[in-house]
């Protein structure tokens, strides 16, 4: 039995949730179209948030039992980039959801869920 609780253990605290890449380009036509991605590796009572921007790990953050929610805080090329981000868990049998509003320069960009 001791071996099973071990391994159940083992397997929540390596799995990986990974949102679908999102991409932004300006409103107004001038800069260069981002894609953005996000990943949550869950453990047993903190989940590290990771954001990425064109594949460059940007963000970095997690997301705890007793925090649900972060503010992280970054820059890519010279720009502010931040992210308030959110969990929910649903049941104890499944894996929290995470929930992420991507800003530049104060300008929301994309909501990533995952």
């Amino acid at each position: 039995m001791k071996k099973y609780l071990f391994l159940l253990f083992f397997l929540v605290g390596c799995a990986t949730t990974v949102a679908p890449t999102q991409t932004y380009s300006p409103e107004n036509g001038v800069g260069e179209t981002m894609g953005f991605g996000a990943r949550a590796v869950n453990g047993l009572y903190k989940d590290d948030i990771i954001i990425s921007i064109n594949n460059e790990d940007v963000l970095f953050g997690d997301i705890t039992l007793w925090r649900l929610e972060d503010n992280l805080t970054g820059n890519y090329q010279g720009r502010d980039v931040q992210a308030y981000c959110y969990a929910i868990n649903d049941h104890i049998k499944t894996l929290t959801k995470h929930f992420c509003t991507v800003y530049i320069e104060g300008n929301k960009v994309v909501k990533l869920s995952f």
